[in-house]
């Protein structure tokens, strides 16, 4: 029997499939594999993701026949999430060279024994207030003398938060986490950190270290967003120098 002329081959080549005509290519399904993690080397778990990206397409075009494509929130999410991969790929695209160096991540590791050996989730009892000219307390011995401090502040009028608070060694700066990682459940500490001053008691100590096979690999990931980060504001303070921006009244950053 003849094929008519308005009837397509069935795909070949890079085209995986056909959804009413819309191709969805190998590029395609290897984002979509790379967005959630997966390896598509194994012919199965390729042919079902492929099978979702189909049922997606399906739902796209009855979300398009009820114009949902219109609605105010679905433009606003689609403006946003445009934004964020073109950012992402001008980030890319200003850092080629993405490797971090053996000798320098095994620096890291060497430097920071909180943030790898001695990594720790510390809860802590502690009083925090802005860093003033008062001199740093020295580190309460007890509840009682953290408590007694507590009242004296509080006396003098010093605005201050006594909390209960449990921290990642590896996540704070590295004089704090260097600290805190050296003391064991019971031993106090104080020290001025980003401008504020922390007082009080470690109350438990659960070590946390990243397995040695782990830490060169840990050191790579931390260095690479570390120079992601600085990066970013560097492209955001050049663009924003040849930007024209205004802001309604209250709504400034810091405002």
């Amino acid at each position: 029997m003849l094929t008519t002329g308005c009837e397509q081959a069935p795909p070949s080549g890079q085209v995986l499939a056909r959804v009413d005509g819309e191709e969805i290519t190998g590029g395609e399904l290897r984002v979509e594999a790379q967005a959630r993690g997966l390896s598509i080397r194994d012919a199965a778990t390729r042919n079902a993701l492929l099978g979702e990206l189909v049922d997606r397409k399906l739902l796209v075009r009855e979300a398009r026949r009820e114009r949902l494509d219109r609605v105010p929130d679905y433009i606003l999410n689609s403006r946003r999430s445009d934004e964020v991969l073109l950012a992402q790929q001008l980030l890319a695209a200003r850092s080629p060279n993405r490797t971090v160096p053996d000798d320098v991540a095994r620096q890291l590791v060497r430097d920071n024994p909180q943030m790898f050996d001695r990594r720790a989730i510390v809860t802590v009892d502690q009083l925090s207030y802005a860093v003033g000219p008062r001199p740093l307390p020295p580190p309460p011995r007890t509840k009682a003398e953290l408590d007694g401090l507590e009242r004296a502040l509080r006396a003098a009028h010093v605005p201050l938060q006594r909390s209960q608070q449990r921290w990642d060694t590896a996540e704070l700066s590295a004089a704090a986490g260097k600290l805190l990682a050296s003391l064991t459940a019971g031993q106090p500490f104080a020290l001025e950190d980003g401008g504020r001053v922390f007082v009080g008691q470690l109350l438990a100590v659960q070590p946390q270290p990243v397995p040695a096979a782990d830490q060169l690999a840990s050191a790579r990931a931390r260095l690479q967003a570390e120079a992601d980060r600085k990066l970013l504001a560097r492209l955001t303070d050049q663009a924003r120098d040849g930007a024209e921006v205004s802001y309604q009244p209250g709504f400034e950053p810091g405002s």
